[in-house]
């Protein structure tokens, strides 16, 4: 397909796409989010138009949602992203963004898929639109660890996982393995990882880049005010770090895209070498993955390579199949590398960001959604 404005469909015959998401999210300023942005532009190619809506914006008894579109125009004020401070060039195209009601679409990209408070509303929804994730599909990493382990098909990239009960449970697994990771079950975007190990009579503690000596007294203190009761497991610890000291992982992220088939986009994500995980939103970066893996393994970087790639044309059609069994529209799974290059499950997710290189996952998003509306409207 050639872009150009022509192309473009505007007015006539638009099929609505819903984005479903929290209250927060519904506003003008969120058109301005990378993803909203790309696809608010290349929808119109397909026949497509984004609409924002939360859960309170859905009339079951009227069949319609109030909800906000950003439509591009020619002309209009230079766009100051009030979350990261730039001002879009003139010369492009700028956003306008109205409220619109219209009849519930046939086809909604939902992020919010286990806050039980919409189970109900979701029901209802269900049996009306198409949902990209289907509600309550995603599990605790307790959970998914325990399916994985069962299916058996990828146990061997499985970091074994305890849930964390007592004080006495992390102890056991500093003595058991040296180094170990807690975190909470359910995904808060790497906020809630803590690094343990033990010198000594002295236990160390690590979360984001601030480092604690401990004393057994104020572990068990710190595990009472932090962890106990807040769903946190205990893995061991997977020495995933470059040549030059910085914590990675590598994150095979995957969409639905030209007639529902997986897209897939193989990245790294590089910590701060003051932390123990790859949080990009505490100095981390992206980074090109064959010069990354050259540099951390030199003698067998072609065999890390072909591991990744050959796990990134089995998984996400396994993980939907065999693990998950309904609707998936997105998977992320993000792989420790130890220094003798065995890949390691860190943890797999859904609801995810496109990376450092949008553009091309965001057009096989519009391909996915061209896709279901010609089978759904």
């Amino acid at each position: 397909m050639v872009f150009s404005k022509k192309t473009r469909d505007k007015d006539n015959g638009v099929v609505y796409i819903g984005y479903l998401r929290p209250r927060e999210y519904r506003t003008p300023n969120f058109c301005l989010h990378s993803h909203i942005r790309h696809i608010a532009y290349l929808a119109p190619f397909f026949g497509l138009r984004p609409i924002v809506f939360s859960p309170e914006d859905i009339d079951f008894d009227k069949g319609t949602v109030k909800g906000l579109v950003h439509v591009y125009v020619e002309s209009g004020p230079r766009i100051v992203c009030p979350k990261c401070g730039v001002t879009h060039d003139k010369a492009q195209e700028n956003l306008e963004t109205s409220e619109i009601v219209i009849k519930i679409p046939k086809i909604i990209d939902n992020i919010i898929t286990n806050d039980q408070k919409y189970a109900n509303l979701f029901k209802e929804l269900e049996q009306i639109s198409f949902l990209t994730r289907s509600f309550n599909y995603l599990n605790g990493k307790d959970n998914i660890y325990n399916m994985l382990n069962n299916e058996g098909r990828f146990r061997n990239i499985l970091i074994p996982t305890k849930v964390v009960k007592v004080f006495k449970d992390v102890t056991d697994d500093i003595n058991t393995h040296g180094n170990i990771i807690l975190k909470q079950i359910y995904s808060n975007q790497g906020k809630s990882i803590i690094f343990l190990r033990k010198d000594k009579d002295k236990f160390i503690l690590t979360k984001g880049t601030e480092t604690k000596n401990l004393s057994s007294e104020q572990l068990n203190e710190y595990y009472n005010t932090n962890i106990a009761n807040k769903g946190f497991i205990s893995q061991p610890y997977i020495k995933s770090i470059t040549k030059d000291g910085e914590p990675f992982d590598v994150r095979i992220a995957c969409w639905r895209g030209t007639e529902g088939r997986f897209f897939t986009n193989i990245y790294p994500k590089i910590g701060n070498s003051e932390g123990v995980v790859t949080n990009i939103a505490q100095g981390g970066y992206f980074m090109p993955l064959v010069p990354l893996l050259k540099k951390t393994f030199p003698d067998k970087h072609a065999q890390v390579l072909s591991k990744l790639n050959k796990l990134a044309s089995e998984f996400p059609e396994y993980y939907c199949d065999k693990i998950l069994k309904c609707n998936a529209y997105d998977i992320a799974l993000d792989l420790g590398i130890d220094p003798d290059g065995n890949l390691f499950m860190f943890e797999v997710n859904s609801g995810i960001e496109m990376g450092p290189n949008p553009i091309e996952p965001n057009i096989e998003t519009c391909k996915y959604f061209r896709f279901l509306a010609q089978k759904y409207c």
